[in-house]
């Protein structure tokens, strides 16, 4: 971990983002609210959900596993050839204390809440990506365990334009782009 004050750190992190996806997206860019891993195939794989709904901690798990990760809140989408690609994002996490005990990045005085991280550089990787797979999480209702249902195609449609970062919902030229690549 590199100590950071934590004001800055998540001002930064909330401007990478949040706010840069909102302008990329004035720009033509799709990019979803979601965590994304690396697949030992070298492919990526997202995870999709609300705030708070465990996309941090999916990928945790996932990097706990031995995936490595790629990007955390912001994922961007880009259409190459016939596929859609993502890019890495900035080499932190923002995790609850049970996910950063599972990668060995918990320390006193953290406290439980949550707190942004560093896995460090072997736990990372840069570059571009084919997107493989998207996950939808929502947190269990009162329930030990979770588990995976598979979604209906036009169900998997509206939780991705929920999960997509939009400036203007007046705006039919962005909507109509953002269905095109959803």
């Amino acid at each position: 971990l590199q100590a950071e004050p934590a004001a800055v750190a998540g001002a930064r992190h909330d401007l990478v983002n949040t706010v840069l996806p909102m302008l990329l997206n004035l720009q033509g860019r799709e990019v979803l609210h979601a965590s994304s891993v690396l697949s030992p195939r070298r492919e990526a794989v997202a995870f999709v959900g609300n705030g708070g709904a465990g996309k941090s901690t999916a990928a945790a798990a996932m990097m706990a596993a031995g995936y490595q990760l790629l990007s955390d809140d912001a994922l961007p989408l880009m259409p190459q050839n016939g596929n859609i690609a993502t890019a890495s994002g900035p080499p932190e996490m923002n995790l609850w204390a049970q996910p950063r005990r599972w990668l060995g990045l918990d320390q006193p005085g953290l406290g439980e809440g949550k707190r942004l991280v560093r896995p460090g550089a072997a736990r990372h990787c840069a570059g571009q990506f084919r997107l493989a797979r998207i996950y939808m999480v929502e947190p269990a209702a009162e329930a030990a365990e979770s588990s995976l249902a598979p979604l209906t195609a036009a169900q998997a449609v509206m939780e991705l334009v929920r999960a997509a970062h939009r400036m203007d919902l007046r705006d039919r030229a962005m909507l109509e782009r953002q269905f095109g690549i959803l």
